[in-house]
């Protein structure tokens, strides 16, 4: 019997996780750093969208929320970057 051919999106050797590369082991060591300070970066947006300078601002408060969500897509992506190398180096 033949092996069902892999799912689209799926990789075609299921179950094989490729080691990290020498380069990917160091991204991931770098990666703590770089949350820390993009979580950070959040919590600074967060703190300024209360202000009253941005309260009382539609345009401060628009250019600030849109901040925020870069800021808060960028930990997102990092988070799932980390993830993705931890989950290889366990391997």
């Amino acid at each position: 019997a033949k092996a069902a051919p892999a799912a689209p999106g799926e990789p075609a050797t299921k179950g094989f996780i490729r080691p990290l590369t020498g380069k990917e082991r160091r991204e991931l060591e770098g990666l703590d750093d770089k949350l820390a300070k993009a979580e950070e970066a959040v919590a600074m947006l967060q703190e300024r969208i209360g202000t009253a300078k941005v309260v009382n601002s539609p345009s401060l408060m628009a250019t600030a929320c849109s901040d925020l969500a870069l800021a808060q897509s960028e930990v997102e992506r990092l988070y799932g970057r980390w993830t993705e190398l931890s989950e290889r180096a366990g391997a």
